[in-house]
């Protein structure tokens, strides 16, 4: 991995690592906006367009996910608020790619091994871990190709 890149995914971990204990309300932002605004199902949907039973379903469609982003977009700009959505990873991004390499590295230097043995060549367990950490330094250097390896 180089510098740049290290800086990219470094700086992609700084930025959602406030998000890492984010969690969605049970009962859906549009309904906890509202809530919290004391707006009515009439106020909001008269401003959407709509009756107040169909603002009541997009309430129950953000609970069970089908809504639409551009639906939650929508609603959020009427409440005076900015939708945003991210991915956040389970850790780091970091922790991830070098998760993965330690997978793809152990699947490799496995397959190998197996194939040494069978033919009365494997190497002592010192020569296959100089041989998994000089891969696994390999992977982290060249780390999107980790992607093209089943893991």
């Amino acid at each position: 991995m180089n510098t740049f890149e290290n800086l990219k995914i470094s700086q992609l971990d700084k930025k959602v690592s406030a998000l890492s204990n984010f969690e969605v309300p049970k009962t859906g932002w549009i309904y906890l906006v509202r809530k919290t605004l004391g707006m009515t199902f009439a106020y909001l949907a008269k401003k959407y367009n709509t009756s107040p039973q169909v603002i009541k379903k997009l309430e129950q469609n953000e609970i069970d996910g089908s809504i639409t982003l551009n639906t939650l977009h929508k609603i959020a700009g009427i409440m005076h608020c900015r939708f945003v959505y991210a991915f956040v990873p389970e850790g780091s991004f970091e922790k991830i790619i070098d998760d993965s390499i330690e997978k793809v590295s152990e699947n490799m230097i496995n397959r190998v091994s197996n194939t040494m043995s069978l033919e009365s060549q494997l190497p002592g367990k010192n020569e296959i871990q100089r041989q998994k950490n000089e891969l696994k330094n390999n992977l982290k250097m060249n780390y999107k190709k980790i992607w093209k390896y089943e893991i």
